[in-house]
């Protein structure tokens, strides 16, 4: 993984903004955390922010001229800022949403690492985009479509449910 701060914000008119990007070996963004004013939005939890949000282009060579390279240890230690913002939350989400629950939610959009779903809840539902396209078939696969999961875990990294797609 490379991990990457961009800070000309102001070029697009953000003040007090900087924004931090893990990136796969691939050049895919997988998550990404920004700081703006003080407050944290992360990837993870921040999934429908209209400004900062998880790129979706591939990271290519004519991008590090904005970009200073960080450390996985700086990035890391950001992430925990954001996410222990929410731990008390994300301790009451996960006893709400037991293994084994089954819940409704809709599709909010595709990350490298799978569908991400929203249910009547803070955090998001992750689910494997390859099983959910053999369930609900390619075609149904568009935001704001409805699903229903059976959450099978949780992932503590990301703060989010673990789901495997059930027929609707």
């Amino acid at each position: 993984m490379q991990y990457w701060c961009y800070n000309p914000w102001e070029l697009e008119g953000i003040e007090e903004t900087e924004s931090y990007f893990e990136i796969n070996a691939e050049g895919v963004y997988c998550r990404s955390i920004t700081k703006s004013k003080g407050i944290f939005y992360s990837s993870s939890i921040d999934v429908e922010h209209p400004i900062f949000f998880l790129p979706e282009t591939l990271f290519e060579k004519e991008d590090h001229k904005y970009m200073t390279a960080i450390t996985k240890n700086y990035f890391d230690t950001l992430w925990q800022c954001k996410q222990t913002t929410f731990q008390v939350e994300w301790e009451l989400t996960k006893r709400l949403f037991n293994t084994g629950t089954i819940v409704k939610g809709f599709i909010v959009c595709f990350y490298p690492q799978g569908v991400i779903l929203s249910v009547d809840s803070l955090f998001y539902v992750l689910v494997d985009y390859d099983v959910l396209k053999v369930r609900i078939g390619v075609a149904n696969m568009y935001p704001r479509k409805d699903v229903v999961v059976e959450i099978k875990g949780f992932d503590e990294i990301n703060n989010w449910l673990l789901g495997q797609p059930q027929e609707l």
